[in-house]
């Protein structure tokens, strides 16, 4: 783009020497006063300002973007029919010979100008276009890596979560068979007593039943550990 701009450069330096070179032709040859040689400088200048408007400003398939075309370029022939005049009664009076080629050199070096601005104006465009798309889809492709990364960092806390609760879940299950197994190795008295431990309102015949013992069997190992007798011997 920075090349395009340059080349715009030259051209717009191009333009304006021919325009330079018609303006002076104009003003040369109109009537030695302010009013008349000012009006001789309207017409280049004019076009200057249209052929200016008309590179820089987008245009878009319309009427009008085809009417602002045509309206420029009415003001090209009106610009080149007065200068060309103006630039041959003045090539005569300096006893140029070939006195007519001199505006068409000057007009087709503003022709070219034009065409080359125009011509630059739509790639820088394009250019333009081009970069913002790109950079519509950098930021697209930006947003969607950042929702991938945040979709790997949930299913990562929900994969750590569930591995978290699984080996909960395994180390319950562990401590559960240890404590059956431990249960299980136990003596009906060392039952008994492991149960008045943790609630010594138990029954006798309740922590018979659990035990695998008989309610008198548990009355004794009860008295002998210097627990309390049971208050209802006779309640499950």
């Amino acid at each position: 783009m920075s090349n395009l701009n340059r080349l715009r450069t030259g051209a717009r330096a191009v333009l304006a020497s021919g325009v330079a070179v018609s303006v002076a032709a104009n003003v040369l040859v109109a009537q030695p006063d302010a009013v008349s040689r000012s009006l001789a400088a309207i017409p280049p200048l004019a076009l200057t300002a249209s052929i200016e408007l008309l590179s820089r400003v987008p245009g878009e398939r319309s009427r009008l973007s085809s009417l602002r075309v045509l309206v420029t370029a009415a003001v090209g022939a009106i610009a080149a029919w007065m200068s060309y005049f103006h630039m041959v009664e003045l090539a005569r009076r300096s006893g140029e010979s070939n006195a007519h080629l001199l505006p068409l050199a000057v007009d087709g070096m503003i022709l070219v100008a034009t065409i080359t601005l125009l011509d630059i104006g739509r790639q820088l465009r394009r250019a333009e276009e081009l970069a913002e798309a790109e950079r519509v889809a950098a930021l697209q492709r930006a947003q969607e890596l950042q929702e991938a990364a945040e979709r790997d960092a949930e299913l990562a806390r929900l994969e750590a979560e569930r591995e978290r609760q699984e080996e909960e879940r395994r180390a319950a299950e562990t401590q559960l068979a240890a404590e059956q197994a431990r249960w299980d190795s136990m003596t009906p008295r060392e039952r008994t007593l492991e149960l008045l431990m943790k609630d010594q309102g138990l029954s006798n015949r309740k922590i018979a039943g659990m035990v695998g013992a008989s309610d008198v069997s548990v009355g004794q190992w009860r008295r002998a550990a210097g627990y309390a007798p049971s208050m209802s011997r006779r309640t499950s």
